[in-house]
């Protein structure tokens, strides 16, 4: 049997329990599952598959516990780095291998565990030579340890084909777009000399592959350079992939066709990247782990939550009774069992409301980072309104801040806004921070999960929500229509008209309860749809093996 090794490189790894993993959003939790998930299909394809993750050591996790393998040379700029290694417990008998990267004097400053977003850098400048010498280092590291295909995920290392050694370049690769609205964009103030520089490029790769509008364009970079060698770029979901190639035209055309109010302002995915429409973006729609069954979950488990709580500084539940409730016994459920669900949803009421819930109350549940892709914004709106049409609905809102210096002061505007509506309104409970215990928990006691993105390359809440039965509603963009036709969704595309979209969404919930209350066999159809649906990774895999010829 042929050996192969893949090997991906990503920012974000998941494994956020963990003390050596990191993760912000969806990509990490693509990282901690699709490498498990290749090795898995190909054992039962009878193919041999080794796959490691190169990834950035972050300053909280502890080398001392890492498995240490040695030192580089990165040629490109002189620049010593110290290599560990990590096999994570799921990681498939040794064949997931985590190699991580380190230079004290380059990583000593930023990335902190309790705050998850801190694992970018602020400043744009330092963010790209940071880039750029991993990116070198771990095109060093291929050519001493070699590969049989590389998936770069997102452009954060997306610079490792510049530096490549071109023995090594006509290997399969695959570039995967997670977001296309973060770039890694920057100013070259009329003269793209230092920036090439401090990337350790040649003057003419700037002209040829990342000047955009006077600014220094990562990943439009990358995507020529996968254009000019023909290899494919791809992102997490068919319909993202179709957006990807919009333009403002487009979306205005689809406003009018959809019956939508003529937009004033709207959002363009490619965030104008017109590169990105050219550049036939392959859509993979991601899976999500057997795992995240309720019956599999782990934060349904008393062992593992007890284990969460000794390492956390914070009380994962702060009502006494739901603690000792969910520390004492299991709580996993099934489409077949929901027993332990209602349990759950006594003890979400006692932990949110400290009261048990009413048979037609009604509970909608929002978990989120704060940013204005989000668009949590328009809940403010939405949960005044219900406050006076519909006061048996209830509201849990989880929402991380932001660390993005571009959106800091829009994050603690909407984390006051949501405080003061929790402090006056009996009806609605706001978490402001990461608690995937709590999360989890408000997803399993809640009918409907809301998610009003602006726009969604893949999605992750909604499946999450799904599989637990919590129906969602969601704008109809990207990957989030991927629960059809069991959610509820909703158009709007004008982002001025902030008390329009308050309204379309406020009808879409108002008429999703009436029906949990008037139409029970309907909503038992939908959530029986959603706990049912096909997560699983086989056809993504199996297509990206197509494309690394695995």
């Amino acid at each position: 049997m042929l050996s192969k090794r893949l090997v991906m490189a990503s920012w974000e790894i998941g494994h956020h329990s963990s003390p050596f993993g990191a993760r912000v959003g969806g990509l990490g939790l693509v990282l901690q599952e699709l490498p498990q998930e290749m090795v898995k299909i190909a054992q039962e394809q009878g193919k041999d598959l080794e796959v490691q993750v190169l990834s950035p050591c972050f300053r909280f996790y502890d080398r001392s516990k890492l498995k240490y393998e040695g030192t580089i040379l990165n040629p490109y700029f002189n620049l010593e780095f110290e290599l560990y290694s990590h096999v994570f417990e799921d990681g498939q008998q040794g064949k997931v291998k985590h190699i991580y990267f380190w230079n004290h004097s380059l990583m000593h400053y930023f990335g902190d565990k309790d705050n998850p977003q801190s694992l970018y850098l602020k400043n744009d400048w330092d963010a790209l030579r940071l880039y750029a010498r991993l990116s070198s280092a771990m095109a060093t590291y291929l050519k001493i340890v070699g590969f049989s295909a590389l998936h770069l995920h997102d452009y954060h290392l997306g610079l490792i084909p510049f530096y490549i050694d071109p023995s090594q370049s006509n290997l399969p690769m695959v570039f995967t777009i997670h977001n296309a609205s973060y770039q890694g964009e920057l100013p070259v103030w009329r003269d793209p000399g230092p920036v090439m520089y401090e990337c350790s490029m040649p003057l003419d790769y700037y002209y040829k592959y990342f000047q955009y509008w006077g600014n220094f364009n990562t990943m439009k970079g990358i995507v020529l350079k996968f254009m000019e060698e023909n290899k494919p770029i791809t992102t997490v979901s068919t319909g993202y992939a179709k957006e990807l190639r919009y333009t403002e035209s487009d979306i205005r055309d689809l406003a009018e066709k959809e019956g939508c109010p003529t937009p004033k302002k709207v959002m363009i995915p490619n965030n104008t990247l017109s590169e990105l429409a050219w550049a036939k973006v392959k859509g993979i729609d991601n899976g999500l782990s057997q795992v995240n069954l309720p019956e599999n979950l782990s934060f349904f488990k008393a062992d593992f939550l007890k284990k969460q709580q000794a390492t956390s500084k914070n009380l994962l539940f702060s009502h006494p009774q739901v603690q000792e409730q969910m520390f004492s016994k299991n709580h996993n459920y099934s489409v077949h069992d929901l027993s332990n669900r209602e349990e759950l949803r006594n003890l979400a009421y006692l932990e949110f409301f400290h009261a048990l819930p009413e048979d037609h109350d009604i509970l909608v549940s929002a978990v989120g980072r704060l940013t204005s892709q989000k668009n949590f914004e328009v809940l403010l709106g939405v949960i005044d309104r219900l406050a006076r049409t519909a006061p048996n609905v209830y509201f849990a809102i989880f929402a991380s801040a932001s660390d993005d210096i571009t959106e800091q002061g829009y994050s603690s505007n909407i984390i006051k806004a949501f405080a003061q509506q929790a402090a006056k309104n009996p009806n609605v409970y706001f978490y402001s921070g990461f608690n995937v215990a709590l999360g989890k928990m408000a997803m399993a006691a809640s009918q409907f999960c809301v998610v009003p993105s602006r726009f969604e390359p893949c999605g992750l809440v909604d499946y999450e929500a799904s599989l637990l039965g919590s129906v969602p509603i969601v704008r109809k963009t990207g990957g989030l229509i991927k629960t059809f036709p069991y959610s509820f969704g909703y158009s709007w595309y004008d982002l001025e008209d902030y008390w329009g979209e308050v309204n379309t969404l406020s009808l879409i919930i108002e008429y999703a309860a009436q029906e949990y209350i008037t139409r029970p066999d309907i909503y038992r159809w939908r959530m029986n749809g959603c706990m049912t649906l096909d997560t699983r990774w086989d056809n993504a895999v199996n297509e990206y093996f197509q494309y690394l010829q695995i």
